[in-house]
């Protein structure tokens, strides 16, 4: 047995457990991270457009700009079809889509065949928003994909199976 190994399957447990928690607590901030980083980018998108394009960016938070990205590339869109594709509850969305309302970044409207139901649609303003958001992307995965170079085959293939197991466990 090597020292770094545990002595039984109590500490074995015990090290596993450890471990899932830092990894957990690590992934929350890996998310939050890019998060910041995706708003910083925004802002420095804008900074051109002046100062009202600013402010209206800073008031947005990640969650209002991902219920945007969702509704440029899905419009119309109901707001529980936003709700399922990013994963928050319905409540969410419609205090978000309030506030998006509010600041002439979306409309409503109700389809002519289906006057029930409310769909959402990008304003001028909201699409502005919607395509900088969107120029970001590639620069990100670009910035991504040479993070991920400095690890081996090996790593990369666990890192992959961590992220599917992750992602499918509910």
């Amino acid at each position: 047995m090597t020292s770094t190994q545990p002595e039984n399957e109590d500490q074995a447990l015990q090290e596993k457990l450890r471990l899932s928690e830092q990894i957990v607590h690590l992934t929350i901030q890996i998310r939050q991270q890019e998060e910041r980083d995706d708003q910083e980018r925004l802002l420095e998108l804008v900074q051109t457009k002046g100062q009202a394009w600013v402010d209206l960016l800073q008031s947005l938070n990640v969650t209002a700009l991902h219920v945007l990205s969702a509704i440029g590339e899905h419009e119309p869109i109901k707001g529980i079809q936003i709700a399922r594709q990013l994963g928050i509850t319905k409540g969410a969305i419609s205090k978000v889509t309030r506030k998006l309302l509010e600041q002439e970044l979306i409309f409503s409207e109700r389809l002519p065949n289906n006057r029930k139901e409310i769909y959402f649609r990008l304003s001028q303003k909201g699409r502005e928003i919607f395509k900088w958001h969107q120029q970001l992307h590639p620069q990100l995965e670009e910035q991504g994909r040479q993070f991920l170079l400095r690890y081996s085959i090996d790593e990369l293939q666990l890192i992959v199976r961590f992220c599917q197991d992750y992602l499918n466990q509910g």
